[in-house]
C-alpha cells in the first residue's frame, strides 16, 4: 500500500490511512518503515511536496476521487483468505460515506481475495445504496523488494468492474507509468480476482518442478542440475523466471494464495491435485538440506549450526515463510545450537517460539566461528563478495550445505565439505 501511494503521489495528491502512530509519523518525515528499494527517496520527496501524507483515521480527509484498499488477507487456520481487515475498512468507510464522496467516487479493492468477495463485499454494499460510488478491482503483482520498480513498470494491469469505474481508474494510474503501451486489461471482478491466484499459483508451480527436478537429480552423479534447466530454458516456450532450482518459495504471498485457492476450490468440491503437490515439494526443502548433513552429522546435539540468511528473499527485511526458520525449528529439534546472520532482517517480526530458538547478529564472523555446520539460505551480495574461503575460515568442522547454489562454480578449499542442494 505505502509503495502504491508513495508512486501515485507523483501525479496526485495522496494521503495514507494508518492506523499505527508510529507508522504515520514515519511516513510525514519522509522515512519509510519499510525496506524497499527507491521508497525512502520518493517518499521524502513527495511528502516534502505537500502531495503525499499520512493520517491515523478518515475523519481528517477531504472529499476524494479514489480510495484504494490494500490491507492484507492473512491466512486463516484453514487456508482460507482472513476478510477481516477489508470488513474493517470497508466499516470504516460506510460510516464517512456522505463526507468522502465530492461529485463520485470509485473504490478501488486490491487486497488478494477469493472470487466473488469484491462483489459481496463491496458492490453490494455501497454501489445499491449510492449511484455515487463506483467499485473496482485491480490486483497488485509486487515482488517485495523492488514493488515501486513494478508499480511504475508493471507487465500488464488488470482491472475489473463496470466500464465507467475501470476508465476512472485507468486515468489514476496511466500518468505514473513508465512506458505508455504497458498493456490493460479490462474484464468482470470475478475474474481480475481470479487473475492474482492464477499468476502466483503458477509462478509456484515452476519453482516447485525445478526444484523437484533438483531432487532427482541429487541421486544421479554427473548431473548438473544448472546445465539441465539452462537448457531448458532456452526453449521459446518456457520462460526462465522461477525455474532456478532451490530453496522453494515463501515470503507472504505464494503460501497464503495457494493455500486461499485450495480452501475456495475445496469449498466448491473440486480437487486441485497439482497444487497439493507444489505444496508438498515446497514444504520437504528442509528435509532435503537436513538429509544432506545426515551422513556428515547424524547427531547434532550441541552442535553449532550456522544460518547464513533469514529473510525468506533477497531485497527485503521480511522473514514470513522464510525456509529458513522452518529449518531453525528442525534443527532446534535435534538439539542443535543455532546462530542465524542477515544483513537486513527484521528480526522483530520473528515469532517468539521461534526467535528463542536462535541467536542472531549481524556479524557475519560472530555467526560462523567455530561452527561445525553452515547452510547459506539466503543469497545476500555480501556472501558472494566475501567469497567460500573467507566465510568458513574461522568454522570448526567446517561442513557447508548450499541452499541457494551459490557457491557450485568456485573453487571449494580442501579442507571444506560442499554440498549444494540439486546436486549428487
Amino acid at each position: 500500500g505505502l509503495s502504491t501511494a508513495a508512486v501515485l503521489s507523483k501525479t496526485h495528491v495522496v494521503t495514507v490511512v494508518e492506523l499505527k502512530e508510529d507508522i504515520v509519523k514515519k511516513i510525514n518525515s519522509g522515512a519509510s518503515p519499510l525496506n524497499e528499494k527507491d521508497l525512502t527517496n520518493l517518499l521524502q520527496r513527495n511528502v516534502s511536496e505537500n502531495r503525499l501524507k499520512a493520517v491515523s483515521d478518515l475523519s481528517s480527509l477531504i472529499p476524494v476521487d479514489i480510495i484504494l484498499i490494500c490491507v492484507n488477507t492473512p491466512p486463516l487456520d484453514d487456508g482460507s483468505a482472513d476478510l477481516r481487515q477489508v470488513q474493517s475498512v470497508l466499516d470504516m468507510i460506510d460510516t464517512k460515506l456522505e463526507e468522502l464522496i465530492k461529485d463520485r467516487v470509485v473504490i478501488g479493492l486490491r487486497s488478494t481475495v477469493p472470487p466473488g468477495t469484491t462483489r459481496s463485499l463491496l458492490m453490494e454494499r455501497f454501489s445499491t445504496r449510492s449511484e455515487s460510488v463506483g467499485i473496482v478491482f485491480s490486483p497488485e503483482f509486487l515482488r517485495q523488494g523492488t514493488a515501486v520498480h513494478d508499480i511504475q513498470e508493471p507487465d500488464r494491469v488488470v482491472i475489473g468492474g463496470l466500464p465507467q469505474d475501470v476508465e476512472v481508474y485507468e486515468e489514476m494510474i496511466k500518468p505514473c507509468l513508465v512506458r505508455q503501451d504497458t498493456p490493460f486489461f479490462r474484464m468482470t471482478l470475478e475474474s481480475a480476482e481470479m487473475c492474482k491466484y492464477v499468476s502466483n499459483c503458477f509462478l509456484a508451480t515452476k519453482i516447485s518442478f525445478a526444484n523437484e527436478m533438483a531432487a532427482l537429480a541429487e541421486n544421479i552423479p554427473e548431473v548438473d542440475i544448472d546445465d539441465v534447466m539452462t537448457s531448458v530454458m532456452a526453449d521459446h516456450r518456457i520462460c526462465q523466471s522461477h525455474l532456478r532450482p532451490g530453496l522453494g518459495f515463501g515470503g507472504s504471498c505464494f503460501p497464503k494464495d495457494i493455500s486461499a485457492l485450495l480452501n475456495y476450490a475445496s469449498s466448491s468440491h473440486v480437487r486441485m491435485n497439482l497444487l497439493q503437490s507444489v505444496l508438498l515439494v515446497n514444504d520437504t526443502t528442509t528435509d532435503r538440506l537436513l538429509s544432506l548433513v545426515e551422513k556428515m552429522a547424524p547427531d547434532l546435539k550441541g552442535k553449532k549450526v550456522a544460518i547464513l540468511g533469514i529473510t525468506f528473499k533477497v531485497g527485503t527485511d521480511d522473514t514470513r515463510g522464510s525456509p529458513s526458520l522452518d529449518l531453525i525449528l528442525k534443527l532446534s529439534s535435534m538439539g542443535a545450537v543455532i546462530h542465524a546472520h542477515d544483513p537486513e532482517a527484521n528480526i522483530e517480526t520473528v515469532e517468539l517460539e521461534i526467535r528463542n530458538k536462535f541467536s542472531y547478529t549481524k556479524d557475519l564472523e560472530t555467526c560462523t566461528r567455530q561452527a561445525d555446520i553452515a547452510f547459506l539460505m539466503t543469497d545476500w551480495p555480501i556472501y558472494k563478495d566475501l567469497g567460500l574461503r573467507r566465510i568458513v575460515e574461522k568454522m570448526k568442522k567446517k561442513i557447508f550445505i548450499d541452499g541457494r547454489r551459490m557457491f557450485v562454480n568456485s573453487d571449494i578449499p580442501e579442507d571444506l565439505v560442499y554440498k549444494a542442494l540439486g546436486s549428487f
